[in-house]
């Protein structure tokens, strides 16, 4: 697995070289998609406290999980690489882009459960997934790299390129405007409302999490838990 940079002010941004355990989409190489990047948090910190076979075990577990469901929804493709997850979709209408939505819901409820924090962004346009040579790049990877970099909660923050998809939305309860929590300072973003189904149940994994970290980790914690309060009490 090949993780390229470049030294522009985007410098960070990956260019992605999968292997052969990626997921591969069955439509053209670049066209139009909703993009999510995530972000495992912490992972520095767990390598150097838990066994490979530990690391190993907690992300084969995701990664059973995502390929168990998205089995049948032959539009979603998902790669992992290190500590990020790339998704994505094809299927940009407001049908599909609910489907999607409930997906990431999914795999960031299995995530938090496993006690792997991830924080990320979505954010659509031109994206590249080249089949044969496992390459994936393409400005929405950039916005949600970017976005995804600044925000300081266990959530999935929306681009502006997909606001109005949001708002167009029937299930008005996928997502949610938040004062979204950056390193510095809030700024109004939609939310991804991953932990609706069981607000409870998130509550109690995140306290799990905070056992197991100190200092920065706990800003994070503290704020996706006043994200969860505030949808329960405006639920």
């Amino acid at each position: 697995m090949v993780h390229v940079t470049s030294h522009a002010d985007i410098s960070k941004v990956p260019i992605v070289f999968g292997d052969d355990s990626t997921v591969l989409s069955k439509g053209d190489i670049t066209e139009k998609r909703v993009v999510a990047f995530m972000d495992i948090m912490g992972f520095k910190d767990r390598v150097a406290r838990m066994s490979s076979l530990q690391i190993k075990e907690q992300l084969d577990n995701l990664a059973y999980y995502m390929s168990e469901v998205s089995g049948g929804m032959e539009h979603i493709d998902y790669t992992m690489f290190s500590d990020s997850i790339i998704l994505y979709t094809d299927l940009v209408d407001k049908e599909g882009f609910s489907s999607f939505s409930e997906f990431l819901s999914s795999v960031f409820r299995k995530s938090i459960s496993l006690q792997i924090p991830i924080k990320g962004a979505i954010a659509l346009g031109e994206f590249t997934a080249d089949k044969s040579k496992n390459i994936y790049f393409g400005q929405p990877l950039i916005d949600a790299y970017l976005l995804e970099e600044d925000i300081v909660c266990y959530d999935i923050a929306v681009h502006h390129t997909l606001e109005k998809n949001v708002k167009e939305l029937e299930n008005i309860e996928l997502y949610s405007d938040y004062k979204l929590p950056l390193k510095q300072g809030t700024s109004k973003h939609y939310l991804l409302n991953w932990f609706k189904n069981d607000t409870n149940k998130s509550l109690e994994d995140l306290q799990r999490i905070r056992e197991n970290v100190s200092d920065s980790p706990r800003r994070y914690i503290d704020n996706t838990e006043t994200i969860i309060k505030e949808y329960m009490h405006h639920g």
